[in-house]
């Protein structure tokens, strides 16, 4: 089959629809895939996708809503060996210095003042920076809150308006 890639430098439309049924055994690709290249140095900003919901004035939801949403079903038998993950964020290097502001993500919150600091007041007594829901707590799961770690042995670093922190981990109980 020939390659069904079209390039096109200007691309408005009021939505983008696409369903592929794959049906080739052993097959690797990307059914949808969005490239973008460039050997200029861009401005402020530049994303090679972007997903942003628009709640305009009165838009909301019942339930959950979101900007991007990525899912993974698993077969109802054993999928057999390999990694199975909904998110895969990569960094690649190449021979060049490397950046002093890398990160693997970045999450910013902004609005009106007041209402992010509501949020945050909701958030720390409902919410947090990410959820997890279906883990059970169980002695050396995924989710253990039978015991805290009893000292750090590494941990990871992260950024909070600026400020540098550190996660504990530990290899034992």
């Amino acid at each position: 089959m020939a390659d069904r890639a079209h390039y096109v430098e200007q691309f408005n439309c009021q939505r983008i629809s696409g369903i592929n049924e794959e049906k080739e055994v052993a097959k690797l690709g990307r059914p949808f895939s969005f490239i973008c290249k460039t050997n200029v140095k861009t401005g402020d900003y530049f994303n090679c996708s972007k997903s942003y919901m628009d709640l305009d004035v009165s838009g909301g939801v019942a339930g959950l809503l979101s900007a991007h949403n990525m899912e993974l079903k698993m077969p109802s038998t054993n999928p057999g060996a390999g990694m199975y993950v909904c998110a895969e964020h990569e960094l690649v290097f190449q021979d060049a210095a490397v950046p002093n502001t890398t990160y693997f993500a970045v999450y910013n919150v902004s609005g009106t003042q007041a209402r992010i600091d509501a949020w945050e007041d909701v958030a720390n007594v409902l919410g947090g920076v990410f959820r997890f829901e279906g883990l059970t707590s169980g002695d050396g799961s995924i989710f253990d809150a039978t015991s805290g770690p009893s000292a750090a042995d590494a941990a990871l670093a992260i950024v909070v308006n600026g400020t540098k922190y550190w996660i504990s981990l530990s290899s034992t109980k």
